[in-house]
């Protein structure tokens, strides 16, 4: 009779055992896609801050010893010039990897790169990649709002928050 009763017992999960895994589940898929967005995103902010830097050392090196930068056709020159990687290219109008404009002109002895469109939490990222000590930046202005260095040279954390609201254009000028 024992034998019976367990030969006629069902096997399986109950609901509350695949309730339980479809849960944990559900857990690890969210944060996994939080991972992967924080990965793209600095992966993107990288790009910016290697891409600014470029744009900066190629507009230098082709003008070196020039004296003042062309007021006008800078961008062409650079894209002509194949300072611009491939990758920041479409067509012939330079991008930054949130896929705004990149654009260069020339104010006398000194150049600006404006990024267009930066959102909100990359552009407070980007924002501290020149300080005042560095010797060839000269100014930084984001949504049009000059930028004050604190004490120490470097822009602060929050000043960069209350600048940077949504898409932001922000204006490096270096000599």
């Amino acid at each position: 009779m024992l034998y019976s009763k367990q030969k006629n017992k069902q096997k399986g999960f109950s609901l509350l055992e695949l309730l339980l895994v479809v849960a944990v589940g559900a857990v690890l898929l969210l944060a996994g896609l939080a991972v992967y967005r924080n990965v793209t995103d600095n992966s993107k902010v990288n790009e910016s801050i290697r891409l600014l830097n470029v744009t900066k050392q190629e507009t230098q090196k082709l003008f070196q010893g020039e004296g003042n930068y062309p007021a006008q056709g800078l961008n062409d020159v650079l894209v002509d010039s194949k300072a611009f990687p491939t990758s920041a290219l479409n067509g012939d109008q330079p991008r930054h990897p949130y896929n705004g404009d990149i654009t260069v002109t020339g104010t006398g002895r000194t150049f600006t790169i404006l990024f267009a469109d930066v959102p909100e939490a990359s552009c407070i990222k980007i924002g501290g990649t020149f300080a005042a000590e560095d010797a060839d930046f000269v100014d930084l202005s984001i949504a049009g709002n000059n930028m004050d260095a604190g004490a120490d040279g470097v822009f602060g954390a929050l000043e960069l928050q209350n600048a940077c609201d949504g898409d932001s254009d922000m204006q490096w000028e270096f000599f």
